[in-house]
């Protein structure tokens, strides 16, 4: 299967996974799925973590492998903005280059654009 994920946000969740799975069995108990998330900087709220783990005990999972994984991962991340694009956005805003964007920057920003 094809994923929209960068191959270093793939090997990050491979390190993610692999903490979790310290004997190298390849598995991981599903209900471990809300903590690996939120190890990568995901924000699953509980409802949408058992909704996933209800859908994959529907298809009588009880452990879940990296391919599982990263399966989540891509569906989960498709309404994501992928990092560097949030970086490039903040830089054409950074005009001084500082790595900051005052208040009242912000502020004017936001009221420009409407959001």
């Amino acid at each position: 299967m094809s994923y929209n994920i960068s191959e270093k946000q793939i090997n990050e969740f491979k390190e993610a996974f692999s903490l979790y799975d310290p004997q190298n069995l390849g598995a991981l108990p599903i209900t471990e799925l809300g903590k690996l998330m939120r190890s990568v900087g995901q924000t699953p709220t509980e409802k949408e973590v058992q909704e996933i783990i209800r859908t994959l005990k529907e298809e009588g999972k009880q452990t879940m492998d990296f391919q599982d994984f990263l399966q989540i991962m891509a569906k989960n991340m498709k309404d994501c903005i992928p990092e560097e694009k949030v970086i490039e956005a903040f830089k054409v805003f950074d005009k001084e280059g500082k790595g900051l964007i005052s208040a009242q920057e912000l502020r004017h920003i936001m009221t420009s654009i409407g959001q």
